[in-house]
């Protein structure tokens, strides 16, 4: 009898044959963009599968916050499927970072060079502020910088980040290069984790008393690497992203004002009250705001 956990295994590991199929058809597009955009789509079209219905899964985007900065342009993005884009067309969309839950970059064959981009990318993208939420519980809790529990909660908004590669350097090679890059940055703001399909994944791992944590980097934590079959990798990397979206129901929602306010323009003239009749005017929007007397 095929138990649950050997069933999604097999399950996962036809997939994998399939993606793999499917980069390799890939090889016969000649234009180098074309072909890009061709296995970034591979991957998304096994995320849209396989993930929760409370994210959608784009490409060809970028990220904006408040203060107007924005990302490069942006290969997978796991964003809020009921918040909409600050602007879209055919070509490009334009999210805010407060919608935005995991980050993918896809790369064909992984060298430290192409890992050192990507992680600098990423810690651009955390670091990006998250401030236009609607006012509830929770982000008055945000707002509360002596409130332990509230910078920690921010801090794991952070969209997860992730290298996804078909091929690549060895995992020792590539732990070595994030672990020196890690040590330059602040906790938590680098690559969550790497998959490289054709070998395995390399993720952080905090050991505490009674639980091992896997994903994000926290105080404590060491970069392993894991030795994987194709059907695994894409069965861990699907797993920290569920992680993940199950958490969002504790997050406040975007307030889109935010992003609407400070890109409306000047205002002309004075505010100017309607003159009801039989309507007394009220004091602040009549004469006495220009210092007539009304009270006659």
């Amino acid at each position: 009898m095929t138990t649950g956990s050997v069933q999604l295994s097999e399950t996962f590991a036809h997939v994998a044959a399939k993606m793999r199929a499917d980069f390799e058809l890939s090889r016969q597009v000649n234009h180098w963009g074309s072909k890009g955009s061709s296995r970034e789509g591979i991957l998304r079209k096994f995320l849209v599968a396989f993930l929760p219905r409370v994210a959608e899964v784009t490409g060809n985007a970028e990220l904006i916050s408040t203060d107007g900065q924005i990302s490069g342009q942006c290969d997978v993005l796991v964003v809020d499927a009921s918040t909409p884009s600050l602007w879209s067309s055919d070509s490009v969309r334009t999210v805010p970072i407060e919608s935005c839950h995991g980050w993918v970059e896809v790369k064909s064959q992984l060298s430290v060079a192409e890992l050192t981009t990507a992680w600098k990318a990423a810690v651009k993208i955390k670091r990006m502020p998250r401030t236009a939420y609607q006012t509830n519980l929770v982000s008055s809790l945000l707002g509360a910088s002596t409130n332990g529990a509230a910078e920690q909660l921010h801090r794991d908004m952070a969209p997860q980040c992730h290298v996804f590669a078909y091929s690549g350097a060895s995992l020792e090679t590539l732990q070595a290069a994030m672990g020196k890059l890690a040590a330059d940055t602040d906790i938590g703001m680098g690559l969550d984790s790497v998959c490289v399909l054709d070998q395995g994944f390399l993720t952080w791992v905090t050991l505490e008393p009674d639980d091992v944590r896997f994903g994000k980097e926290f105080p404590g934590s060491a970069l392993a690497t894991y030795a994987s079959d194709p059907g695994q990798v894409l069965l861990f990397l699907n797993a920290f992203l569920h992680a993940k979206l199950s958490q969002i129901a504790l997050y406040p929602l975007l307030d889109f004002n935010q992003y609407v306010r400070e890109r409306i323009g000047t205002r002309v003239g004075d505010f100017v009250a309607p003159q009801r009749s039989g309507v007394p005017t009220s004091p602040s929007a009549s004469g006495a705001a220009h210092g007539t007397d009304t009270s006659r």
